[in-house]
């Protein structure tokens, strides 16, 4: 199951969960596309057995950005 971990605390969340809806209403976040990963205001570190960058992602971040484990 993937691990969230946000300011030190570590939850579990479901996989396919939306960035968004795992960390509710704990933590301050902006969303102005409505979590929905069109503006790429959210930026998070992954690292372990994720997904490839899909499209979306691919235009908002650099090649470099991608490397590093940004999404």
């Amino acid at each position: 199951m993937p691990v969230l971990t946000v300011n030190g605390k570590t939850s579990e969340v479901s996989r396919g969960v939306r960035l968004s809806e795992a960390i509710g209403h704990e933590y301050a976040l902006a969303q102005p596309c409505a979590g929905l990963g069109r503006c790429g205001k959210c930026r998070v570190m992954v690292h372990g057995e994720v997904s490839p960058p899909c499209d979306q992602e691919k235009k908002l971040l650099t090649q470099a950005e991608l490397d590093a484990g940004v999404r």
